[in-house]
């Protein structure tokens, strides 16, 4: 899970059905040594409390917390699915993109491509 952090809010947004305010999720933090653990306080769902895996900085810490109350809600909580983006977006013509063109009429002005091509997907 690249960032659970932004999983958990966007979960929760889905649940609730409205924007999260900082009030909504809280993490509070434990030092243990130079290891450090974090718990994450869903105050918009009942106050429900999930501790994360021990981390060597606070950072990880808390990813992992929101980890934690991410498994906990099993299949509801899988990481959103992202469409994979179109990165060819140059225009081609349309003799390349296999579309038949059809020549303007040279004897009738109100003839255009632009009307040629609104009859053709007219149909």
């Amino acid at each position: 899970m690249a960032n659970a952090k932004s999983e958990l809010n966007m979960f929760i947004q889905k649940q609730l059905k409205k924007p999260i305010g900082k009030e909504d999720i809280s993490y509070s933090m434990q030092q243990f040594g130079d290891q450090h653990q974090a718990t994450v306080t869903l105050n918009c769902m009942g106050g429900m409390q999930f501790a994360g895996e021990v981390a060597a900085d606070a950072k990880q810490a808390q990813q992992n917390a929101a980890a934690s109350a991410l498994a906990h809600h099993g299949g509801a909580a899988a990481p959103s699915a992202t469409p994979a983006k179109n990165n060819n977006n140059k225009k081609r013509k349309a003799s390349e993109a296999g579309l038949a063109v059809a020549a303007p009429s040279a004897g009738n002005p109100a003839i255009s491509n632009k009307s040629i091509l609104n009859a053709a997907l007219g149909r």
